[in-house]
């Protein structure tokens, strides 16, 4: 129910939090929303007559509950069962997985209850920039073209995991899992005159990748398991990053091919409001893609772990300065 992770809807009890709603300073906020809530897949009503004359329809279909976004994708990559996880790259990075019951998931977004389907909780992580941190440094910063961008590319992933000795991070825009601070900034240590672009790049590609690792490992940390990886995004375009987050991960990750998740997502909702599947996991089955599988590197992975130590210590450690220097920032912002 999109209503569950946008409106604090109470699916367990199946009420709205009419006193979370006065804390907010909006009491009669429930009166205002849309009633009935219906389950993502179920069918709703008829399209009216009117709206169908409209559309040019010369019948009247069942409308369907869809989803939310990437919520919805994990029905099209067939990713609802728990110890799944999908992870969708791009300007930013989304990462969805279920738990067969509610338990805390302190740094993450949820879990929310029967949000996707019954009886699971969903969860949600995120890194705020990925794609866009490798595009402001690439295309803003040094200002290059496509083909600079390829020959960038091929000139960073000559260097080994953690070879140009730089160190990164990539909190540009804060950090939404698992630390959920939006005054974490980014940075590039252990720089010295004799580096180029491509070390810098590479450090820029390793600290996204570790960033998705991280996220893998505040999971184990709460005891969630995870034993497939399904991703898609824009990410797969970029060769060096995507060997880099699997490697940085360790685990085999299935490549979706290039679809639009959310599209055959919304398809299988409507297919199972039509009747044609008897629920979303049946629904999932028959509109999942093949995927290609990429294994990590051994070798590589070790070295990720170690820049993950790394990474996660540096962060512990600026914590405090970059807090400093984003209120600095911020009170130096005029006010619109």
């Amino acid at each position: 129910m999109n209503a569950t992770c946008k409106w604090n809807y109470d699916s367990v009890e199946g009420r709205f939090v009419d006193d979370l709603y006065a804390e907010f300073g909006v009491p009669d906020l429930a009166l205002k929303l849309p009633k009935p809530i219906f389950p993502v897949g179920a069918p709703i009503e008829r399209l009216s007559a009117r709206a169908a004359a409209h559309l040019g329809l010369a019948n009247r279909p069942v409308l369907a509950e869809g989803g939310i976004d990437a919520h919805i994708g994990m029905v099209a990559a067939d990713t609802m069962a728990p110890g799944e996880l999908l992870m969708i790259g791009g300007t930013s990075t989304v990462q969805l997985f279920q738990l067969p019951e509610g338990s805390p998931v302190d740094g993450f977004w949820g879990p929310y209850p029967h949000a996707l389907v019954d009886d699971h909780w969903l969860v949600e992580a995120g890194q705020v920039s990925a794609g866009s941190v490798l595009s402001w440094l690439s295309r803003d910063m040094f200002g290059l073209d496509e083909s600079g961008l390829n020959r960038l590319w091929k000139e960073a992933a000559a260097l080994p995991v953690g070879g140009a000795g730089v160190l990164a991070l990539d909190y540009f825009m804060g950090n939404r899992t698992p630390y959920r601070d939006p005054l974490l900034r980014g940075a590039f240590l252990g720089l010295s005159l004799g580096h180029d672009r491509a070390a810098l790049y590479r450090a820029a590609v390793e600290a996204v990748a570790l960033a998705s690792a991280n996220v893998l490992r505040r999971m184990a940390e709460l005891g969630v398991v995870c034993r497939r990886v399904v991703s898609s995004g824009g990410y797969v375009k970029n060769p060096l990053w995507l060997r880099a987050t699997v490697d940085a991960m360790g685990l085999p990750i299935e490549i979706l091919p290039e679809v639009n998740l959310t599209i055959v997502g919304a398809a299988a909702c409507a297919a199972t409001a039509a009747g044609f599947a008897p629920d979303l996991f049946a629904a999932a089955k028959t509109v999942a893609q093949p995927a290609t599988v990429l294994d990590p590197d051994p070798r590589a992975h070790e070295s990720y772990l170690e820049l993950l130590s790394e990474y996660r210590e540096a962060t512990e450690l600026l914590t405090p300065l970059m807090h400093r220097l984003a209120e600095r920032q911020l009170k130096s912002e005029p006010h619109v």
